[in-house]
């Protein structure tokens, strides 16, 4: 029940928030093979094809998919951020706004890089790493590995373990959750527990410390699972996969309709206590046989969960779009939000939509049916959900009347963004810009004395599909193998690079007065006058900066020394500026005495508010000024 505090408790209609960016990585260029897209490797749209088999459902694979390869851990306290790239692990501290680099190390890359999983330990003292084919490294503070887990339990630490060379997603091995717990800590020589949820339905979990480590436990759910969620305040498991509970008509409204059962970890064996009610219970025991994920259409697997911090609600998303939110820790339905009743959910990045040279990729998104499906969620409250989708938006929803705190339209970031768990005054997400170029022919006919290096804008390529233009190729291919003349030869087509930029930002709610200072900060002038003005505040910061980074020239008094108010700070500026030519240093003369003389000396001792008050001469001149 909640205390009265909370019930009284009002969410602002909308938050005043500020994009800061922290790190940036701009990744050598790569040339694009055949068989990849844009965003990655090549994913299949065809909603009832898998490259893996029945390992997850189809939709689930497909949405997920499209995530970003890099993966990104943020400590509990904030002071640390784990990223994990292709192929090196990062650890930035917050010093200098997370421009402290901690540690760094190489790693080996991973057939399915999105489908890798980094978590720290409660007091940061360990960081987990586990990649796609279920081995796991525990690492320190500084992203330095200690040791590898070797287990039975994980086949890929045994010995002539062989991954297949062409696999490009997971395994019933690859993990859809990993973390650190407390609750089952009972030798003061162990720092934490780490728990291991596959795809396969598998939970191991092992007790850690700095020196070495031990198997605790191992239990199966008996089906495949789809996500996994901790919530520590109430020690409890949350799994959803294809449980034979799903889609059953007896069920609905309970969450074992949406293939949603919790466990409650215990110390003694089996270590899992199923939090299912009798008739539940009785409905498992009498389950009939099925085939993992080969059932009805009807069924909507969820594919991602997030607890609030206060552990008291779930927030779910599932394959059709649909985001549910679950009371928790009796999991009681709480709402139900369909793709379409979502604000903005069909939105589109105008610079997308605006920029003629990307009309191929314009094309493909709009083929794209899980375009507008939420990839990742977290909570941003107790009352409202962080959602990001394939198509790159952001948003923040309020849950209860289903409104975007962040404005009329979300927030759009580069690529599938990641989301982390909000924090006291935001969140950090990490997106990855993609940008397709051309590159110079490399034969010395048709490059000379250019660098082929020079990156080139591609042409639209649309008519490559028509059946004029396969008419067209196949004519000339014929023609070419009849005659071997080069004159039928296939046409050389520049090769494609593309050049990925990641970048690791944070969307923080501020008031007026910090986003002010900081787009001052940021040079960025006129955002932040329109923000003085919106909100009263005094706009001489601005015309300070703009005036001492000037030229002070003579357009330059007049446009920021001229608008600034305080009449201290004008005066010390006539006093203390040596102006380049002889011109400006005659205006700011004039300026400063047209301030100072008799006529505003009597204009001060009717009424001094401090600012500058010049004299009739002196507007005259400024009227002069602005006519010319």
């Amino acid at each position: 029940m909640e205390s009265e505090d909370e019930s009284e408790y009002e969410e602002p209609s909308q938050i005043l928030y500020d994009i800061v960016p922290y790190r940036e990585w701009e990744q050598e260029p790569e040339v694009v093979k055949l068989s990849e897209k844009l965003g990655g490797k090549n994913v299949n749209y065809w909603p009832f094809s898998s490259s893996n088999g029945t390992l997850l459902p189809p939709a689930t694979e497909r949405i997920l998919s499209h995530r970003i390869p890099w993966q990104f851990a943020v400590s509990q306290d904030a002071n640390l951020i784990a990223v994990l790239q292709d192929s090196v692990l990062e650890v930035w501290h917050r010093k200098e706004n997370y421009g402290t680099l901690v540690g760094r190390r190489g790693v080996r890359k991973d057939p399915a890089p999105s489908w890798r999983t980094v978590a720290w330990s409660e007091d940061s003292e360990l960081l987990a790493v586990a990649f796609s084919d279920g081995s796991v490294e525990v690492c320190d503070t500084v992203g330095g590995i200690i040791y590898q887990i070797i287990s039975p339990k994980i086949p890929s630490s045994q010995p002539g373990f062989v991954d297949s060379a062409s696999r490009k997603g997971p395994t019933d091995l690859t993990y859809l959750h990993v973390f650190f717990t407390n609750a089952r800590l009972r030798d003061k020589k162990w720092l934490s527990e780490l728990v291991l949820v596959d795809i396969g339905g598998r939970i191991n979990s092992f007790l850690v410390s700095a020196s070495g480590y031990q198997e605790l436990s191992s239990f199966s759910v008996g089906w495949n699972l789809t996500a996994a969620i901790y919530s520590p305040t109430h020690n409890i498991l949350i799994t959803a996969g294809n449980s034979p509970l799903c889609g059953r008509s007896s069920l609905v409204g309970r969450a074992s309709h949406a293939g949603i059962t919790s466990y409650r970890l215990v110390n003694e064996a089996p270590h899992y206590v199923c939090l299912m009610d009798e008739f539940e219970l009785n409905s498992l025991n009498s389950r009939s046989f099925y085939l993992p994920f080969v059932s009805s259409q009807q069924e909507d697997h969820i594919i991602r969960m997030s607890v609030s911090a206060n552990g008291r609600r779930l927030g779910s998303v599932h394959e059709s779009g649909t985001i549910s939110v679950w009371i928790l820790p009796g999991l009681v339905l709480g709402s139900l939000t369909k793709l379409n009743e979502q604000p903005g959910f069909d939105e589109v990045n105008p610079q997308l939509l605006q920029a003629p040279s990307r009309k191929k990729k314009k094309v493909e998104f709009l083929s794209n049916p899980f375009r507008f499906h939420p990839s990742d969620i977290s909570w941003w409250n107790e009352e409202s959900l962080i959602i990001s989708r394939i198509s790159g938006a952001l948003s923040v929803i309020r849950m209860e009347d289903l409104s975007n705190l962040l404005g009329e339209s979300p927030e759009f970031l580069d690529g599938v963004p990641r989301v982390s768990q909000a924090f006291e005054k935001g969140f950090f997400a990490l997106e990855c810009e993609s940008v397709l170029k051309g590159r110079r022919p490399s034969s010395i006919d048709d490059s000379a004395g250019e660098d082929p290096d020079v990156d080139i804008e591609v042409e639209s390529d649309d008519d490559e599909g028509s059946w004029l233009h396969f008419g067209k190729t196949s004519a000339s291919a014929i023609a070419y193998y009849l005659t071997d003349n080069e004159r039928f030869a296939p046409p050389k087509k520049p090769s494609k690079i593309v050049r990925r930029t990641y970048r690791m930002i944070a969307l923080v709610s501020t008031n007026p007065e910090e986003l002010y200072a900081r787009k001052i900060d940021a040079e960025e002038y006129g955002e932040a006058i329109m923000l003085a003005q919106h909100y009263r505040l005094d706009t001489d910061p601005v015309y300070e900066r703009q005036w001492r980074k000037s030229n002070k020239s003579v357009a330059a008094i007049h446009d920021y020394l001229g608008k600034i108010k305080r009449r201290d700070c004008v005066i010390k500026e006539c006093m203390n500026t040596i102006p380049p030519d002889i011109d400006a240093a005659r205006e700011l003369l004039i300026y400063g005495l047209s301030g100072t003389d008799l006529e505003s000396l009597i204009a001060m001792a009717d009424k001094d508010s401090g600012e500058f008050v010049q004299s009739r001469r002196g507007r005259e001149t400024d009227d002069w000024f602005e006519e010319t």
